[in-house]
This record gives structure tokens, sequence and C-alpha cells, in this order.
């Protein structure tokens, strides 16, 4: 069977001035994430704004357990970045049997999503950090 889990994590870059401080903060997690983790990633949202963005990940597997883990090792990464600040971090899963639509994580239960919002995730979990989208709380 196969198994394709991604992880969205919307967050906020206080220090940058300007797109070219954004894309230096930027590049370089997504760069390290592809190369340690062997996952897709890419800048999805906010490209035109320099203090935010949204980044994506996605791995594929034979096995779900495989594939959260290497996303739980994704989001320790992306949280040990001090110069961002994460405001959402939201997992979404596609299989071979649900093949029509992504099911969103919300505090670790997988729940069935009857439709995805029009930015393409479930939802925000409130005041930033207070939920990490996988249960933990934030820092």
């Amino acid at each position: 069977m196969i198994h394709v889990s991604l992880l969205a994590v919307d967050m906020r870059l206080p220090a940058c001035r300007s797109l070219k401080e954004k894309r230096a903060v930027v590049k370089p997690i997504i760069e390290s994430a592809r190369r340690r983790f062997l996952v897709t990633a890419a800048e999805v949202d906010f490209q035109d704004l320099r203090a935010r963005a949204k980044l994506a990940f996605a791995v594929v597997s034979s096995s779900p357990a495989v594939a959260d883990h290497v996303l739980d090792e994704v989001d320790r990464f992306i949280w040990s970045h001090v110069e961002i600040d994460v405001i959402t971090s939201e997992r979404y899963y596609f299989d071979d049997e649900s093949h029509r639509e992504l099911r969103p994580v919300r505090a670790g239960r997988l729940t069935p999503a009857p439709g995805i919002a029009a930015d393409g995730l479930a939802g925000g979990d409130g005041p930033l950090g207070a939920d990490r989208g996988d249960g933990r709380p934030g820092p």
C-alpha cells in the first residue's frame, strides 16, 4: 500500500526585512530537510511576503509509521530554528484506499475531512505557539 504524508508549517520570520533576507532563512531549511530526511519540500504560500512563509514537506512510504517517523523528525528540525516563529504545523495523509482527498490530522488523531478549506488547510489552531498540530504544546 502507498502512503503519502504531508507536513504543512505556517511560520513568521520576524527578523527578515526583505525578501532576500527571507530567502536566506527559508532556502537552507528547505535544502537541509531534503538532504537530511529525503523528503520533498517547497515554500507553498506567502512567497511575496517578507516576514511570512508556509513550507510543505512530503514523504512517500509503504508504511504509515515510517512516514510519521520521518515527519516527526522534520517537525523537530523546523522547531529547532530559533529565527522562525511557527504559527501552525499540520499533517495530512493520503493512501491508495482514500485516494480522493487528504485527511487532516489534528492533535494526533486521524479525522475524516468532508472538505479542505479554501487555503488548502483545515483552519488554524488559535494563538501563536498554542499547538504544534500534533497535540504537543508549542514553545
